[in-house]
Formats: C-alpha cells, sequence, structure tokens
C-alpha cells in the first residue's frame, strides 16, 4: 500500500495524500462489488461481506488487493484463473480482516 511505501522513505502520508488514496481505494472497491462482483457471502447485509468477484486480466490483483485492505482489513486471494486469464478473487471481508467472528463462508 501507498502508506506504508511513504514510511519507508521516513515520512507519513500528508491529509491531501491519503484522501486522494482513499478516493482511488473506494472506487476499486466499489467496483470489486459492483460490475466485477460474481458472488456475496450467505446473509450478505453491507459491503463489509464476504464476497468473490472476478478481475479482468488488465487489472491488476495487487492493487486491488490493497483497495480490500484499506477498507476491510482483508486482502485478495486469488482462487483461480478463467481461460481468458481474469482472475477470480476472494475476499474475506472486514469481520475477518478485523477478528470479527463471522457465521458464513463462502470457502467450504
Amino acid at each position: 500500500m501507498v502508506c506504508t511505501s511513504s514510511s519507508r522513505s521516513g515520512s507519513a502520508p500528508t491529509l491531501a495524500q491519503l484522501n486522494a488514496l482513499r478516493k482511488e481505494y473506494r472506487a476499486m472497491l466499489e467496483a470489486l462489488q459492483g460490475e466485477y462482483l460474481k458472488e456475496w457471502a450467505p446473509g450478505h447485509l453491507s459491503w463489509k461481506d464476504e464476497f468473490v468477484s472476478v478481475l479482468p486480466r488488465s487489472e491488476s490483483v495487487e492493487a486491488f488487493g490493497d483497495a480490500a485492505e484499506f477498507f476491510t482489513g482483508s486482502r485478495l486471494t486469488i482462487l483461480s484463473r478463467e481461460d481468458n486469464g481474469d482472475a477470480v478473487v476472494h475476499c474475506a471481508g472486514y469481520y475477518v480482516g478485523t477478528g470479527e467472528a463471522s457465521c458464513c463462508s463462502l470457502l467450504k
């Protein structure tokens, strides 16, 4: 994530940098949970829930993983690759990422 890379250089990110990063990552999370969404966890109620998405091969799994982690605390895991190169990815969601219990899981 950008936050950790700037701390490596010895300076913390500015508020303006964090706001820009949040805006960029928010758009990426909305794409993961919108146009790229394949499946929500059973009993889905909010953006915090576990989900599976299909990322086009033109998109960076690493960058979208940073966005997922920024908001949910959970990175994306590649479950498989489709014949066209798209990545099927899983996000455990906020409840797992923050240590809160989750009642259901897409991965059994």
